[in-house]
């Protein structure tokens, strides 16, 4: 379910009609009549709900995630993504496993701002329950973007259902740890800190409530990945040698060897890291960061002058 996903997405920033009105010699009002002439800020078709609160009404009697997407009209990533992404028969067939609605920023500002949807298109995962599991950002083609809902449905499903379970018992270690989990997987896969420092508060709050629970090693290794992703490059890379040391066996050892890697590479001793990323593709042909693992090697076997 591990995907590579590209960051060469597209964006436009909220809300700029009236600045770049102004820049070209145009009143704001002028500036709307014509971008409307070209597009329009219907949902993508009769599927997308817009009705947020009766969508995670809906989500929670299916126990179906939610996908928000927060547009406009004026914005051309997103008449892209509803143009040439979202009508294609796979992606149409991975959205069959979700609520989705879709948001027109201009009529409802306020709903973007509680989800700080500061540049469309914003597209927000949120579980059965309503709580928000993950956010990616700008038009992508369809392959990427199918992608990743598909890598993000069987998380979002099972926090939903765990948050459900919480419900009835709050402190429940098991039910912790499965929260914990999703989170951080999800939060490995995206490569996002507030997901992954989400994830450890819950990992502690496992040991809290069981001291012989077995996730002391997520809390070690997600406090030194967080340290990295801090810049605190020398004390992660310590403690990540540590962890290696303490938890051989534990599941977190092979995302522990790449980002282990990459602070290497970071410090600047690129061919250590290389060697590092041979070693985790070699016992990690399908693992989650392998696809980023070769293409750094394959930068290493290139001339000094043509890598990137």
């Amino acid at each position: 379910m591990h995907q590579k996903y590209s960051t060469k997405t597209k964006t436009m920033s909220l809300p700029r009609p009236a600045v770049t009105a102004a820049l070209i010699g145009l009143s704001a009002a002028v500036f709307y009549l014509i971008l409307s002439t070209f597009a329009n800020a219907e949902p993508p078709s009769e599927e997308w709900r817009t009705d947020l609160d009766a969508a995670i009404t809906e989500a929670n009697e299916e126990q179906q995630p939610v996908l928000v997407m927060f547009s406009a009209a004026w914005c051309p990533p997103c008449q892209m993504m509803k143009r040439d992404v979202l009508p294609q028969p796979e992606v149409k067939k991975s959205l069959e496993s979700w609520v989705p609605v879709y948001i027109d920023t201009d009529k409802n500002g306020a709903l973007a701002n509680r989800y700080k949807a500061t540049s469309i298109p914003t597209f927000v995962v949120l579980t059965s329950t309503g709580e928000e599991l993950a956010r990616f950002v700008g038009g992508m083609d369809a392959k990427i973007f199918r992608q990743r809902l598909d890598s993000l449905q069987e998380n979002a499903i099972e926090l939903g259902r765990v948050d459900s379970e919480l419900k009835e018992n709050t402190s429940d270690p098991k039910l912790l740890e499965r929260k914990a989990d999703v989170l951080a997987d999800v939060g490995l896969t995206l490569i996002d800190p507030s997901r992954l420092e989400q994830s450890l508060q819950v990992y502690r709050q496992v040991v809290a409530a069981d001291e012989k629970a077995a996730v002391k090693d997520d809390v070690a290794f997600l406090e030194a990945l967080l340290q990295a992703m801090k810049r605190e490059l020398e004390p992660a890379g310590q403690k990540l040698s540590a962890f290696a040391e303490q938890y051989p066996d534990s599941p977190r050892r092979p995302d522990a060897l790449f980002w282990q890697a990459i602070i290497i590479a970071e410090q600047g001793n690129k061919e250590r890291a290389g060697e590092l990323l041979k070693q985790y593709v070699a016992q990690n042909a399908e693992g989650r960061y392998a696809a980023q693992a070769q293409d750094y090697i394959q930068s290493l076997d290139r001339p000094a002058g043509a890598r990137g």
